[in-house]
């Protein structure tokens, strides 16, 4: 089984999932808390756990989320699905379509634990625009970093750096990445493929 592959030690209360205070699980509240945003961009150790949550739920079609392996090894090296040095880097090769998924699995599993019903999104260009005006005290880091490591200034880390961030629009994203000549939080690109240079962190709102 594949999950036996990946996960070495398996982290149940990972910090996006395990509800920890008030806000959205693995957020920070945004201007005004019309919305939260994620701490950090999604991480490889992130991205198999959902893996292994999908595994129980339909192993026959795993493969689909797996990310693009191609596009993975440009950028790190070893097998993915195993623990690695990666681990705490941002998940790249990933498509918007997994994403989407991603994002309605996570809003399931932490609406089910904290007992809240909690959406985790894509954010518009415009949420992510006022997410790097209120949070942004980054540095552009031209290369990938652990995300635990980076901005370490800033309560949401990572906004000008490591990779460009989707949005709700499929195929465009905002950010500088660690392979952009410019180091502007605002820049957009578009992508039409999996893509080395592509990430993403999930914004979250309260259903009413």
């Amino acid at each position: 089984m594949i999950m036996a592959q990946f996960l070495g030690v398996f982290l149940l209360n990972y910090y996006f999932l395990f509800p920890i205070g008030n806000n959205p699980t693995g957020t920070i509240a945004g201007p005004g808390k019309e919305f939260y945003v994620d701490e950090y961009e999604i991480t490889n150790l992130a991205w198999r756990e959902f893996l292994f949550f999908m595994e129980e739920k339909d192993s026959n079609n795993l493969s689909k989320l797996v990310p693009d392996s191609a596009s993975w090894y440009k950028v790190y090296s070893g097998n993915y699905l195993k623990p690695n040095d990666f681990d705490n880097y941002p998940v790249v090769g990933i498509d918007f379509f997994q994403v989407s998924l991603f994002c309605e699995w996570r809003s399931e599993v932490v609406s089910k634990r904290t007992g809240k019903e909690i959406i985790y999104y894509l954010p518009s260009k415009e949420e992510f625009n006022l997410a790097v005006d209120f949070f942004n005290k980054n540095e552009f880091t031209a290369k990938l970093s652990d995300v635990h490591i980076i901005d370490k200034k800033s309560k949401v880390k990572g906004l000008c750096s490591n990779v460009s961030e989707m949005t709700n629009v499929e195929g465009f994203a905002i950010g500088a990445n660690w392979n952009s000549e410019s180091a502007s939080c605002y820049l957009q690109s578009t992508y039409t493929e999996n893509s080395e240079y592509v990430g993403f962190r999930c914004f979250a709102k309260f259903v009413k």
